[in-house]
């Protein structure tokens, strides 16, 4: 019993000793998960090195999808670097008006004693019952002003003032700022590294130094004193020269109304209603930030992600393209493993990994060069400027977004050839033998997806645009139908690629050998054909879209512009300071530098018609009108806010005789003009006179409203212009009867030159006259022409062809290269059969030609079909006009032939020494 016992005790403590009292798997289990593991890792060893073994073989074909995936990276990243680069963003925006402060404090520009303001993000009141603050409310505010202190806050007052710079024998305008820059900007400045200047200096903007030829250490007069420049600052383009001084400057003194930049804490609700009572208003950060709406943000977000979708979806199909063609290569190795007992997994597993690694390779490529790129373009510029440098930064969402895009399409491209040649036939792979050309699959999603785009395109406009114009849409409710339809439309197309191929293949002529076989491999080798197709299609498709968007908005910029000036007149400016007169010697040189540069052109000046009793030569009130239907205009430059707000517009009543109406309408003056010029005021732009009634006023420089304002019966010209800034004429009498005064009691004083040329005026010439005017009259004095609408479209239309046509050459000239390599057996045996390298080329060329023009008419379609269909109802004008079609036939049949020729030029037939081996 003992001895049992003792075997029984020792087989328990075996027992125990073999089961752990932790919980773990007893040591034999261990070690067989230990050797499953082992092999697993071995497993996932042996398809790494194999994966890495076959790009590694095949390394150029490898750096050709690298390429491939790189190049829409390349563009998406890019273009989103250099478009919020160059394009303001709300930050900037606000920084604009901000600078560095939390908040600005202000007068109200239309307080009433006890109106509040609207809110945090303009200086008006909307309840306030006058139009503008009352002379004894604004000495109310100036006080408040003065004294203004705020506990736990850092307040930097900034005073503005104008001040004449006398420039040759002229007087220039100039913008003073008082404010110490080295402790609060007062917008997007870069200031020299220096102390802010002290007494009797100044620092001034780089444009402005270069327009006046000064340099630091130049000495400025200015307000009857000396003043040091001391350094420049790039500032942000404006329209007038700029200095910056200390606040205590005497150049400032006379702003009465200071503005406070605040750095600290965001003020209650009781502190700004206690300044509103004051007649001071509070501009916040907050506030100016939530200006942009929700609605704004959605729309913006919605078209990014629509955009981002399609880039997407189009980089994909590039991705799929180069695997699908190298897919056809692999199909041989690939089958000889699965012979040797690998499954399906695993040989899926290769290509994925191949895939993974060749995608994050060129996403990573892609997102470097896009934004280095962009950002070296930035450098360039800033070198070149001496505006406020465009910031160059890293832009990591775009680089991100990019990134995951060109990983994820190139995972989604390499999964789906890879499933396609690890499921043939191992002995069908072994032998090479291709499997025969599938019939045309999935008619219904096809049917379902163009039936659904066609919808999108025609139903959406047509609904969205009922009782609008198309310029009253947002943006979001123009491009997004587009953007969805294209969307919808690209894989039904995409479908219907191989049989589209075949069909075309068959309508071929085939009057020579090598056309025939080259059409026949094409055909029989669909597959690689048609992932040759689909690249091209896929990039056309994008830049198709790009342009016939970029022709529409070029067409609704000239169809809706408005002219300030008619056609053919020009008008130089009877001052660039206000109270100082252009002498008149220098007038005779301005019109005589026009003349020269455009030929003999008749010129009349302007007889502006003074307040009664003004004997000043200049200064005095001017009889004003004020005319409705002008449009659009920015608000005052005084503003703070740039908010832009629909006025009505004032115009100079001018003495006139016909000659000056000869000179703006360009027709003689008839009895019906002489008759109407002595009855009253006549306006030449019908939509600016409602009513047959027009509200004439006294214009004063120093004052914001009109004086004196009444309403008087005024007349339209029997020939109307379009312009919205043309003078309102009358004639003396009708004047003098208009003012209470004798004929010859009517004072004037001249205003603007105006001149009709015979012919238009070139950008060229415009710049000869402005170089010629700067000497004769100083830097700020201009020829004031029509600009014409600023034709952004033309310009993306004219780019994006650029663009489109080296992308097209890219993708074209890499997916060449992949089929060479793929079809190098095949070209060897037609070599070896006797077929010369001339024949070679030409099969060549032709296979790039017909997958090329195939792919671009096709991505026409689907590119260019959904917004012209969508855009026309919109505009719901039967004529296509606005249809880049030059640039869409160039890009279909241009690039094709190119490409093709330059393939019959570059590519090298198989060697002879590879004849006589085989």
């Amino acid at each position: 019993m003992s001895d049992v016992s003792g075997e029984d005790d020792h087989l328990g403590q075996t027992r125990h000793r073999a089961e752990p009292s932790d919980g773990a798997a007893p040591r034999h289990h261990r070690a067989v998960l230990f050797r499953h593991g082992h092999r697993r890792e071995a497993r996932l060893n042996l398809l790494s090195r194999l994966a890495w073994r076959d790009m590694t073989q095949h390394r150029y074909r490898s750096m050709v999808i690298v390429m491939l995936i790189a190049l829409p990276v390349i563009f998406v990243t890019a273009m989103g670097t250099a478009l919020e680069a160059q394009y303001l963003t709300p930050n900037d925006q606000i920084r604009d008006i901000l600078g560095d402060a939390d908040f600005i404090v202000e007068r109200i520009d239309n307080w009433d004693g006890h109106c509040r303001q609207d809110g945090l993000s303009r200086r008006s009141c909307g309840d306030s019952a006058v139009d503008s603050t009352p002379a004894e409310l604004e000495t109310e505010q100036s006080k408040a002003l003065e004294k203004l202190t705020l506990d736990n806050h850092e307040l930097h007052r900034m005073r503005t003032a104008r001040q004449p710079l006398r420039w040759g024998q002229t007087w220039v305008n100039v913008r003073v700022y008082g404010i110490d820059l080295t402790g609060m900007l007062n917008r997007r400045l870069v200031i020299p590294n220096a102390p802010m200047p002290a007494a009797g200096e100044m620092w001034a903007s780089a444009t402005t130094a270069k327009q006046f030829n000064w340099q630091v250490g130049t000495k400025v007069s200015m307000d009857g004193r000396q003043y040091l420049l001391t350094g420049l600052v790039r500032s942000s383009k404006t329209w007038e020269p700029e200095v910056w001084v200390r606040p205590e400057s005497s150049l400032v003194v006379s702003d009465t109304f200071p503005s406070y930049f605040v750095r600290g804490p965001q003020l209650t609700a009781a502190q700004v209603d206690h300044l509103n009572d004051m007649g001071l208003a509070v501009v916040s950060r907050a506030a100016l930030s939530g200006d942009y709406s929700i609605e704004v943000r959605t729309q913006l977000l919605a078209q990014i992600l629509t955009g981002g979708a399609l880039v997407a979806l189009i980089s994909a199909t590039v991705a799929a393209s180069a695997f699908v063609i190298c897919a056809q290569r692999q199909r041989q190795t690939l089958s000889i493993l699965g012979t040797t007992g690998a499954v399906e997994r695993q040989l899926v597993g290769i290509v994925l990994q191949q895939g993974l690694v060749l995608g994050l390779t060129g996403s990573i490529l892609g997102a470097v060069l896009g934004c280095g790129g962009a950002n070296f373009v930035i450098w360039l510029q800033n070198l070149n400027s001496l505006d406020y440098p465009v910031p160059m930064s890293f832009r990591w969402r775009y680089a991100l977004c990019a990134i995951v895009m060109g990983l994820v399409s190139s995972l989604m491209a390499s999964w789906l050839p890879a499933r396609q040649v690890a499921s043939t036939n191992p002995l069908l792979g072994v032998r090479d033998v291709l499997r025969p050309p599938r019939r045309l699959g999935g008619r219904w999603i096809i049917l379902i997806l163009s039936l659904l785009a066609f919808a999108v395109m025609i139903v959406v406009p047509h609904t969205t645009a009922v009782g609008h114009s198309v310029t009253q849409l947002a943006d979001s409710e123009v491009l997004l139908p587009v953007l969805l339809s294209v969307m919808l439309l690209y894989p039904a197309i995409l479908m219907t690629i191989p049989w589209v191929l075949h069909w075309s293949v068959g309508k071929f002529p085939k009057r020579r050998v090598y056309v025939t076989l080259a059409l026949r491999d094409m055909d029989r080798n669909r597959e690689r054909a048609s992932a040759c197709v689909a690249a091209s299609m896929a990039v056309m498709t994008l830049f198709s879209s790009v342009l016939t968007i970029g022709g529409f908005v070029d067409r609704l910029d000239v169809d809706h512009y408005t002219p300030r000036l008619p056609r053919n007149v020009a008008v130089l400016e009877s001052t660039v300071a206000p109270g100082r007169p252009v002498p008149e010697v220098v007038r005779t040189q301005q019109i005589a530098v026009v003349q020269a540069t455009v030929g003999p052109v008749d010129h009349v000046t302007e007889e502006l018609i003074k307040q009664p009793g003004c004997r000043r030569r200049s200064g005095c009130d001017i009889l004003t009108a004020q005319v409705s239907n002008v449009g659009v205009r920015p608000a005052s430059e005084e503003s703070h806010t740039g908010l832009r707000e629909v006025t009505g517009s004032q115009l100079p009543v001018v003495v006139d005789d016909g000659s000056l109406y000869k000179v703006i309408t360009g027709h003689e003056p008839d009895a019906a003009v002489l008759d109407a010029l002595h009855r009253g005021p006549v306006v030449l732009n019908h939509d600016q006179l409602e009513d047959g009634k027009l509200t004439i006023g006294m214009f004063s420089e120093a004052a914001t409203q009109l004086s004196q304002v009444r309403q008087v019966d005024a007349f339209r010209a029997p020939f109307h212009t379009e312009a919205t800034q043309v003078p309102v004429l009358i004639g003396r009498d009708a004047a003098a009867r208009l003012l209470g005064v004798a004929d010859q009691d009517v004072q004037t004083s001249e205003g603007d030159i105006w001149a009709r040329t015979s012919h238009g005026i070139s950008a060229h010439d415009r710049r000869a006259i402005s170089r010629s005017l700067t000497a004769a009259s100083g830097p700020t004095s201009t020829l004031v022409l029509d600009s014409g609408p600023s034709r952004m479209g033309r310009i993306i239309v004219n780019r994006g062809t650029g663009i489109a046509i080296v992308m097209l050459m890219a993708i074209g000239m890499l997916t060449t290269v992949l089929t060479l390599a793929d079809s190098r057996s095949q070209r060897e045996t037609l070599s070896s059969i006797g077929a010369s390298r001339e024949s070679m080329r030409r099969m060549t060329a032709i296979q790039t030609l017909v997958s090329t023009f195939v792919g671009h008419v096709a991505g026409a379609l689907v590119g260019a079909v959904p917004p012209i269909i969508a855009l026309s109802l919109l505009r719901r004008h039967a004529t296509l006009t606005w249809v880049p079609w030059g640039q869409l036939a160039g890009l279909v049949f241009g690039v094709p032939i190119v490409l093709g020729g330059m393939v019959y030029l570059t590519v090298r037939s198989v060697p002879e020494w590879r004849r006589r081996v085989m």
